[in-house]
């Protein structure tokens, strides 16, 4: 990042996908339309499930402090965790329309030194 001179966008994404699986909840009080069971066998399902993973990156062109130093700034967003199920069946129904996000913005500085040595860093704020 540091010896580039020129600023740059990089825009990426994955996608993932979770095959649909069944289960069991194995003895457990489960929640079945709002009302609490005794501990019971109860057969769930999950269904197939795709989520969206976008990344973006932007840096700077490297900026000159003084002669022999230069540095780059730079901001990264991603999502790097979460996801939403799609829950089928009595026992996935405690877990429908639960989901969970989150949002990663890393600010990124570089320092370059006689153009050949650079040190980069980088905070997360999650």
């Amino acid at each position: 990042m540091g010896f580039d001179d020129n600023n740059e966008l990089k825009l990426n994404a994955t996608m993932i996908f979770i095959p649909g699986f069944d289960f069991s909840t194995n003895n457990r009080r489960v929640e079945i339309s709002g009302q609490p069971t005794n501990p019971t066998i109860i057969d769930g399902k999950a269904h197939s499930t795709y989520a969206f993973v976008p990344k973006m990156f932007f840096k700077t062109k490297a900026l000159e402090v003084n002669e022999v130093l230069k540095s780059s700034f730079g901001l990264s967003v991603t999502t790097p965790s979460g996801l939403t199920m799609d829950w089928g069946k009595e026992g996935g129904d405690f877990l429908d329309n639960v989901g969970i996000g989150m949002i990663e913005i890393n600010p990124v500085m570089a320092l370059t030194y006689f153009n050949r040595f650079s040190l980069g860093a980088e905070i997360y704020l999650r």
